[in-house]
């Protein structure tokens, strides 16, 4: 509930925990719904072949054969979720800045009374 407190930049009530927590399933379910693997796999095909040439693809078989690449395959999910962590962090830490901002902008947008 924290993050979204700073996402809104207002402190929620306790009461309002249970409908935060949720419209969080209920977001974090759609996601789980959209982002499946066959939704990306055309999309993943596209930009890696725009990228990386055959030999390069094979390159790549090769080494996510050898014990390296494994253990590199095995580590991803953990690597990808302490990244994923981190951009929460700094980007929970740029929310005041964000806000600042906004503010400064809404006030410059809104005409001065004579």
């Amino acid at each position: 509930m924290r993050q979204m407190e700073q996402i809104v930049g207002v402190k929620l009530p306790p009461e309002a925990s249970e409908k935060v927590q949720a419209f969080q399933n209920k977001l974090l379910s759609v996601m789980a719904e959209s982002m499946t693997w066959e939704s990306y796999k055309q999309d993943f095909i596209r930009i890696y072949s725009a990228e990386l040439s055959e030999d390069q693809f094979q390159d790549l078989v090769a080494f996510y054969k050898t014990p390296t690449g494994k253990a590199f395959i095995a580590k991803t999910p953990a690597l990808m979720t302490k990244s994923s962590e981190l951009s929460q962090t700094k980007m929970a830490e740029m929310i005041p800045q964000i806000q600042k901002l906004m503010n400064e902008f809404t006030e410059s947008m809104t005409p001065e009374k004579p």
